[in-house]
């Protein structure tokens, strides 16, 4: 939740809350964050905007990507712990594999085995 309002801040030039913690309702503590963080990167010019998340002055687009990224993840990651449906739409997928490629340089992914390259048939499984 920290990295969508967050990065809505800085996208929408608002102060983010600092120590932001989960209220009783963290689900629609979520839904305030995610729809202000939305509205602010729907702002024309936003993406081509420098601004500063937390990580230095960057473009729009990579905080922006930075956002998909983790949202992505985390979407799927705590389905997967909670024992939810975690299937991401595809286009969604898609966009944040995109953005990986783009965003994480080539050396912080040395870590990692090669890539697996999956048939088009192939689910979350």
């Amino acid at each position: 939740m920290g990295v969508v309002a967050g990065m809505g801040a800085a996208a929408g030039a608002y102060a983010a809350q600092r120590g932001l913690r989960p209220r009783t309702r963290p689900a629609a503590q979520f839904a305030d964050a995610s729809k202000q963080a939305i509205a602010a990167w729907r702002t024309p010019g936003v993406l081509d905007a420098v601004m500063d998340a937390g990580a230095g002055p960057m473009p729009g687009q990579v905080y922006a990507s930075i956002n998909l990224i983790d949202t992505a993840t985390h979407t799927w990651d705590l389905a997967k712990a909670t024992g939810q449906p975690a299937a991401l739409p595809d286009d969604v997928a898609a966009a944040a594999y995109e953005a990986t490629l783009a965003v994480v340089r080539p050396e912080l992914r040395r870590p990692f085995a090669d890539e697996v390259v999956v048939g088009s048939g192939c689910r979350d499984h």
